[in-house]
Order: structure tokens, then sequence, then C-alpha cells
């Protein structure tokens, strides 16, 4: 990317800026994970509506039993109505199925190329392919794959206004994530070859911080169990300062190879030893 390129992308932060563009400035916010719970509240309104209607119609078809008529065929035509309704949202949530479920399988195994593959589809006239690469963009994002900043600058030199701020969006919290204060940062570095983009994600040059002991509150990011500071080793992970127990997370990222917290490649030779004063 060139210095006009960057020039243009800065101007386009502030021209949104002035219409009410908000920065994130929250390392642990989530796209992905916002659009997670849409999709999990969405299947408990099916569930709420599907007992409703099963409620009412059951009451009407009591009332008519009993000949009670007019007020058991009202009750059962709106049971019918609420019925109706959860049928509609069958066929969204299997439309969101088709979108959430190979992209969550991605995620979850860190398949970088893939969910590149399908981000690249956002001029897709199917809707599906559209929302799918919109969601593998913020999946993108949380995994912190600088090869997603050539696809979001696409999208911002892009006329289409909601994809351009969608993409601003995400370029500012996937700069907050890397540790970059602003986006104009990131591109920065970019330019002077600081970073490439590639599937790698950005090591910590250097310790950021250093622990005595550890918050009462903290839990073992592997297990969720609380330490035992006299008689356990642990680490912390130099991305994210999550605290696990050394044996615990050494078995995950045997397999795993990535925080099981920020999702950044790790090996336990990057983590920080945690001193304690027990």
């Amino acid at each position: 990317m060139d210095a006009l390129q960057t020039q243009l992308i800065k101007s386009e932060f502030l021209a949104i800026g002035t219409s009410g563009f908000k920065e994130i400035t929250d390392a642990s916010y989530s796209f992905y994970e916002k659009e997670i719970k849409k999709y999990e509240k969405l299947r408990k309104w099916y569930y709420i509506l599907t007992g409703l209607g099963l409620f009412w119609g059951i009451v009407g078809l009591l009332f008519i039993v009993t000949r009670n008529y007019s007020v058991g065929f009202t009750f059962v035509i709106f049971g019918s109505l609420i019925i109706f309704l959860s049928l509609v949202l069958v066929i969204a949530l299997k439309m969101l199925q088709l979108i959430l479920t190979p992209i969550r399988n991605w995620y979850d195994n860190y398949q970088i190329p893939q969910l590149l593959v399908a981000a690249r589809k956002y001029l897709s006239p199917k809707l599906v392919i559209r929302n799918k690469a919109i969601l593998a963009t913020y999946a993108l994002v949380d995994l912190q794959s600088l090869d997603v900043i050539e696809i979001l600058l696409h999208r911002i030199l892009s006329k289409n206004s909601y994809r351009k701020q969608n993409a601003l969006e995400c370029l500012n919290l996937l700069a907050v994530k890397l540790g970059y204060g602003t986006p104009e940062q990131l591109l920065e570095a970019l330019n002077s070859k600081e970073i490439a983009a590639s599937n790698e994600i950005i090591t910590p040059k250097e310790q950021q911080f250093f622990f005595h002991q550890i918050p009462l509150t903290e839990r073992c990011m592997v297990s969720g169990l609380p330490f035992d500071n006299s008689l356990e080793s642990i680490v912390v992970c130099p991305y994210c300062n999550s605290f696990a127990k050394k044996n615990l997370l050494e078995q995950w990222l045997k397999e795993k190879k990535i925080c099981p917290v920020c999702r950044r490649s790790l090996t336990i030779e990057d983590c920080f030893e945690v001193q304690n004063d027990a």
C-alpha cells in the first residue's frame, strides 16, 4: 500500500468521524461474538414463540371442548399466528446456520486461508455469500490476521457507504487488537514495512508487564480453576495477559498452538513466568 492510499484511508476516517463513527478502544471487543449472540437471541425467540403458540392453541382447544366456541377459536387463531411467526424464524435461522456453521468451524480451528476466501466474496450478488463474507471478516479481525487488511482497504475505497463504514470499523478494531493506537499508525507500519501482511500473527518484541502476584479473581484460562500460588507454576500470555497453569497450557499448546483466550499463535517459551511472593 502506497502513501496515497494511506492518505485516502485517513481522509475516509476523518470524513466518517463527523457522521457518528465511534472508534472502539477496547481490544476485547468482538464484532464476531456480537453476531453470534444475535443468532443465539433469535433462536431463543423461536423457542419462546413456539411455546406461546402451542400454549394458546391448547387453551383454545380446551375452550372448544367446553363448547365455548367463540373464545376457543380466538385462542386457536391467535396461537396459529404465533406458530406461523415461529416458522418464519425457522427459515431465518436455517439461513443463518448456513452462514455461521462453516465460519465457526474455521474460526475455532484457526483456518485463516478458508476465512480469507470467504471474506473476499463480499461483492457476491448472493445475500448468503455476502453475509458470510462479513462474518468471515469479523472472524479474521478477532484472529488478528494481517491478511484481512487488504480486503478491508478495498472495501473502504469502494463507493458503498455501508460497506465502507463497516470496513473502517473493522480496521479500527484490528489496529487496537494489534496494539497500535490508531488505524493510521497501523497503516504507517505497513507502509514502512515494519509489518507485512501474512498468515502469521505479530509476536511481542518485549515484555510489557511483570506480575508479582495473581489477582484473587483470576482463574486458569485452560481449566477455569483457581490457582494455588504456592504450589503451581503459572505463566501469562504476553498478548492478552491471561493466566494459566504451566503444565495445562503446555498440553494445550502441543495441540492447538494458539492462546485459548486471544487466539494468537503462541508457544510456552513466549509466555512470561509469573513471579509469586508466596
